[in-house]
C-alpha cells in the first residue's frame, strides 16, 4: 500500500447529507469549508458515494490549487508538491505517473465536475468521516497512509480473476482471454478502451445508453460504446458459457449498462 508524505493543510470539509438514492442531488445540500458554508457547492450521491463540486470544495482549501485542462479534458488538483490529476469520466486518478482507481469516476452536472470525495480527498492526504448525516474530512499528519488506496496490486488482482471493472465498480467477469495471450491482458485492454470511448458517448454530461449497442467484427458481436468496438464475444466465450454469442452479447450488454448506470444515473 502507498505511503504518502503529506504536508499538513489546515481544511475541513463538512457535507449534510440525508435520504437520497442513486444519482439523487440532495435537497439544500450545504458544504462546508473551514467553516465557511459553500451554497453553490451541491452534492450527488451515485452508487452510494458523495460526489461534490471540485472546483467549489478544494480551491477554499487554503495552497490548494484547481485546474482545468481543456484540451486533455482532465482536472489537476495541487497541493504542496502533491498533484492529482482527475480525467472527466474515467475511473482513474493519476498520482505521481501512477494509475489509481477510485470508487467512481469523475462526472459532470449542469457544467460542473463531481468528484468522488473519499477517494480524492485520500489521494490528497485527507481523513473522511461519517457521524450520522454529517461526513467529515480532515487534514491526516505527514506519511499518512492513503484510506481506501487500492493501486496496481488492486487492479492486477481484479485483472487476474477476470472482473472489468470502471473505477472500483465492477461491471461484468469475463472468463477466457478471448482474442488475447492472457485474461489480464483482455480485461486490462477492453477497460482502456472503455474508459476512453465513454466521453464519446456522453452529451451535456450525461451518458447516452442508446450509445452502448451491439454491432459486429468479423463475424463476431461486438458491444461498442460510441464509435469505438469495446468487447468482442469469441467462439471460446461462448462455449465457456454454454450459449450462443448472440446471447451472450446481449447479457454482457445488459450488465454493462447496468453497471454504468450505477456510476453515471439513467441518463
Amino acid at each position: 500500500m502507498l505511503q504518502h508524505k503529506c504536508g499538513r493543510w489546515l481544511a475541513s470539509v463538512a457535507i449534510l447529507a440525508a435520504g437520497v438514492g442513486c444519482g439523487q442531488a440532495v435537497a439544500a445540500p450545504q458544504v462546508v469549508v473551514n467553516g465557511q458554508p459553500i451554497p453553490s457547492a451541491s452534492v450527488l450521491i451515485i452508487g452510494g458515494h458523495a460526489m461534490v463540486p471540485v472546483r467549489e470544495v478544494f480551491q477554499r482549501i487554503p495552497g490548494a490549487a484547481v485546474r482545468y485542462d481543456g484540451p486533455h479534458k482532465r482536472l489537476i488538483l495541487s497541493h504542496g508538491d502533491r498533484q492529482v490529476r482527475l480525467h472527466l469520466y474515467s475511473g482513474y486518478a493519476h498520482v505521481r505517473g501512477e494509475g489509481i482507481p477510485m470508487d467512481v469516476p469523475v462526472v459532470t452536472r449542469d457544467g460542473k465536475a463531481l468528484m468522488p470525495l473519499r477517494s480524492v480527498a485520500a489521494l490528497i492526504g485527507a481523513r473522511v468521516r461519517y457521524t450520522g448525516q454529517r461526513i467529515l474530512v480532515t487534514s491526516g499528519p505527514p506519511e499518512t497512509r492513503v484510506a481506501g488506496y487500492r493501486g496496481p496490486d488492486w487492479a492486477l488482482s481484479e485483472a487476474r480473476r477476470g472482473h472489468l471493472a470502471l473505477g472500483g465498480v465492477r461491471l461484468l467477469r469475463l472468463q477466457t482471454a478471448g482474442e488475447y495471450q492472457s485474461l489480464e491482458e483482455r480485461v486490462s485492454r477492453v477497460t482502456e478502451r472503455l474508459t476512453a470511448s465513454i466521453p464519446g458517448a456522453m452529451r451535456q454530461g450525461r451518458l447516452q445508453y442508446w450509445r452502448i449497442r451491439l454491432g459486429e467484427r468479423e463475424g463476431d458481436p461486438m458491444i461498442y460504446v460510441g464509435d469505438r468496438g469495446v468487447l468482442r464475444v469469441t467462439d471460446e466465450d461462448a462455449q465457456r458459457q454454454g450459449i450462443s454469442k448472440q446471447q451472450l452479447a446481449e447479457e454482457w450488454l445488459r450488465q454493462i449498462r447496468t453497471g454504468l448506470k450505477r456510476i453515471y444515473g439513467d441518463g
